[in-house]
């Protein structure tokens, strides 16, 4: 009897995903900007004077930041000294849920709605999801939302149950991205008037969404329906390929001037 066979089957799963997700089978990588130096071609621009961060962990995207800056993560692990492009930080170690919960970000802001949010957090739709509608309500239509890894390279990385990955023979071991691709097609057919442009930002790439309605109650009155109808969605390799044909990833630059942002690189 083979040794994978006396395996638990969520095991015995992983392994055939594994085996079906090599060099041949992946995406190519992201050939664009990488994600921070979209992040940090944005904040040259100067037109970002308040900016909201879920998911800091050390800091990497959080340092690049200017002006007024809500930071939140449930256990923050700065590696550097965050603060000298910033005016003022307010950071937040506790969950998005709890943080949008308990705190207004436009009264943390002197009244001022977010201009730039970058939403990195836990890399399950739902969180994303819930992210997405907490950050809308404190937004303006001009403000820019980036939604983190929603883009990935195939199947494996794209599960949602953070494994051992090192164990992978593909190039992308160590990369985990989650089902938070699910984001795309959630707004796509619940929220076809926002203005939607994906990024081939490596590693895992970036939407860029702008046109947000702060008043809309849609996504908060579907939630329970479309975690629902999503939970056991899977993508597998194929799968990515499709999305990513579907969703059309663009360079920075051009992604971004169409949605009215636009930088100097990328």
């Amino acid at each position: 009897m083979p040794v994978t066979q006396i395996l638990p089957r969520k095991v015995q799963t992983l392994i055939k995903r594994i085996e079906v997700s090599g060099d041949k089978e992946s995406l190519p990588e992201h050939a664009g900007l990488h994600y921070r130096k979209v992040l940090r071609a944005l904040f040259e621009t100067g037109r970002y004077g308040t900016y909201l961060e879920i998911g800091t962990s050390t800091g990497g995207t959080l340092v690049l930041a200017t002006g007024r800056v809500i930071a939140v993560d449930p256990d923050f692990r700065l590696t550097r000294n965050v603060l000298p492009g910033m005016t003022e930080l307010h950071a937040f170690q506790t969950t998005s849920d709890d943080f949008f919960a308990t705190q207004d970000p436009i009264a943390l802001m002197q009244g001022a709605t977010m201009d730039l949010a970058f939403l990195d957090g836990m890399h399950l739709f739902e969180f994303l999801l819930r992210d997405f509608i907490n950050t809308e309500k404190v937004s303006a239509p001009g403000t820019l939302i980036l939604m983190h890894d929603c883009l990935p390279l195939n199947g494996v990385m794209a599960q949602r149950d953070l494994v051992d990955v090192d164990a992978r023979t593909d190039r992308y071991f160590g990369w985990w991205a989650g089902d938070v691709w699910k984001m795309l097609p959630i707004l796509a057919e619940h929220r076809p008037d926002l203005k939607l442009a994906c990024i081939n930002a490596p590693p895992t790439g970036l939407v860029a969404i702008s046109g947000l309605d702060p008043q809309s109650t849609v996504l908060s009155d579907r939630y329970e329906e479309i975690v629902a109808r999503y939970a056991e969605e899977e993508l597998d390799t194929p799968g990515a390929r499709s999305l990513h044909e579907r969703f059309r990833p663009r360079p920075a630059a051009q992604a971004l001037a169409d949605l009215g942002h636009p930088i100097s690189a990328g």
